[in-house]
């Protein structure tokens, strides 16, 4: 009976040199983020947007730690947009760890009226499925032949100034333009314009 657990014993550790516990499952991300997440803009106008995108790990044990990369990609392909991400390289040292990234989306006056979605991938650098699960997400781009969508605007007060034109005064965040709606709901404010 000794020598069979001292056998089965011996069995555990050659197994565990020969099989890391872990050594099948890819490292992954935390998350990845894009704000604002979609934008309008008009056919005809050539324009040049940005988002934020924040990518990062927790503390879990299969999360990422080393090189990493960040791709877009634009779909259906138009030839008249390009998405690029800068810094697109970063180095996550440790875990919990997160880095912010532009991207940036630029169309030309002849980008055609369509929705496009901006695919961003985090992966390793240089890519490798089987050590890292990438993570994704989208931006979505509407270039429309009507006039731009302007959000309804509401008014806040947030800002160090009750000034019509302080973007923290507004919600979302700036100043209201023409084709705005904007609403007042109970801002108790009287006589405040300056």
């Amino acid at each position: 009976m000794d020598s069979l657990r001292i056998l089965a014993s011996a069995a555990v550790v050659v197994l565990g040199l020969v099989m890391p516990r872990d050594a099948h499952a890819a490292r992954a991300f935390g998350s990845l983020t894009i704000v604002p997440g979609s934008t309008n803009v008009t056919v005809g106008i050539a324009t040049n947007l940005t988002a934020t995108i924040t990518l990062s790990t927790t503390s879990g044990g299969s999360q990422m730690t080393g090189f990493t990369l960040l791709t877009a990609s634009v779909s259906p392909s138009e030839p008249s947009i390009t998405a690029t991400i800068a810094p697109a390289a970063n180095n996550f040292p440790v875990k919990p760890w997160s880095t912010n990234a532009t991207l940036t989306v630029t169309t030309t006056a002849g980008t055609p009226a369509n929705s496009y979605t901006i695919q961003v991938v985090g992966s390793t650098n240089p890519p490798n499925s089987a050590l890292v699960t990438p993570i994704t997400n989208t931006f979505t781009l509407v270039v429309s032949s009507g006039p731009v969508f302007n959000p309804l605007l509401t008014w806040s007060g947030a800002g160090a100034d009750q000034n019509w034109s302080s973007s923290a005064n507004w919600s979302p965040a700036g100043p209201p333009v023409s084709s705005n709606d904007v609403v007042f709901a109970n801002a108790g404010i009287t006589n405040g314009a300056r």
